[in-house]
C-alpha cells in the first residue's frame, strides 16, 4: 500500500500525462456581439438566451467547463470555421454548413417581425416579403436570413443594433425587420417603444441550431445535444429558461 508521501509523488508523476483528458472537458463557444437578449456582455460577463442554454446543457448536464466569448459576428464564425472555437448558435446557412455540422433539433425560433413608426400606416396591409418592394428596409449587419431572402429589395444593413430605433424614428428607412425578442428588448431598454410598434403579421421565421465546427474534437456532441434539448422542450424547462427574456 502506498504511504502518503509516495502517493503524492505518484500524483506528480501521473498528472502531466493527463492533458488530453483535461482538454476534452473544455468547450469553447462563441457568440454575436451586442445581440441581446440572445448574446451580449452584461456587467462584464457573457449573458443571454444562448449563454444560459449552453451553461445548462454543456455545463450542468454534460459536465464541461464552458468558455463563452462575445465577439464581432464575422470573427466568431471564422473561429468556428478554423477550429479555434468549438461551436456557435446560428441558422444553418449553406455557407456555415461548409465548416460546421448543425444539430437536428432547433434551439429557438427566430421570428421575423416588422417594426414601423406608430404614425406610419403604409405597411398595415403587408403580408409577404414581395409586398415590401416600395419600402426601404433596415436589418442588422451580418443577418444571413436577410442576405438570402431580401435580394432585389431596398435594404440597408445597419452595423449597430442600438442605432436601429433612432434611425427608424428619424425616417432613414420605412421598416425594420428583426426578431421580436431582439427588437422588443431594444425598444423597452431605450424607451423608443413609445414611437415604434410591431405589426401583427409575422413575415417569416428561421430556426437557430447548434453549429459544431467540423474541426472540433467533440464530434459526438451533436447527438447528445439533440437528445437533451428535446427533453428540455418536452418537460418545459427550455420554455421556462427563455421566458425570462420576454
Amino acid at each position: 500500500m502506498l504511504n502518503r508521501r509516495r502517493f503524492c509523488w505518484y500524483c506528480l508523476l501521473v498528472l502531466p500525462h493527463l492533458p488530453a483528458y483535461a482538454a476534452a472537458k473544455v468547450l469553447r463557444l462563441v457568440y454575436a456581439q451586442d445581440y441581446p437578449p440572445y448574446s451580449t456582455q452584461l456587467n462584464g460577463k457573457p449573458s443571454g438566451i444562448e449563454i444560459d442554454i449552453a451553461d445548462e446543457i454543456f455545463g450542468r448536464r454534460f459536465g464541461f467547463s464552458v468558455q463563452h466569448e462575445i465577439l464581432p459576428w464575422a470573427r466568431a464564425q471564422l473561429m468556428v470555421e478554423n477550429g479555434s472555437a468549438d461551436a456557435l448558435f446560428a441558422t444553418p446557412s449553406r455557407q456555415r454548413l461548409t465548416y460546421a455540422s448543425a444539430s437536428k433539433e432547433a434551439v429557438v425560433r427566430w421570428n421575423v417581425s416588422m417594426y414601423v413608426r406608430k404614425d406610419d400606416h403604409r405597411l398595415d396591409l403587408v403580408r409577404s416579403l414581395d409586398q415590401l418592394t416600395p419600402f426601404k428596409i433596415a436589418v442588422l449587419h451580418g443577418n444571413s436570413w436577410a442576405m438570402n431572402k431580401l435580394t432585389g429589395l431596398r435594404v440597408e444593413y445597419v452595423p449597430n443594433q442600438i442605432a436601429l430605433p433612432r434611425m427608424l424614428i428619424a425616417g432613414r428607412f420605412d421598416v425594420v425587420l428583426e426578431d421580436s425578442y431582439v427588437m422588443m428588448h431594444l425598444l423597452k431598454k431605450d424607451g423608443s417603444d413609445v414611437y415604434i410598434t410591431e405589426l401583427p403579421h409575422e413575415l417569416d421565421s428561421a430556426d437557430i441550431h447548434l453549429m459544431l465546427s467540423l474541426k472540433s474534437t467533440q464530434q459526438d456532441l451533436l447527438a447528445r445535444f439533440d437528445k437533451e434539448i428535446k427533453l428540455m422542450r418536452e418537460d418545459g424547462s427550455l420554455t421556462n429558461l427563455i421566458a425570462k427574456y420576454r
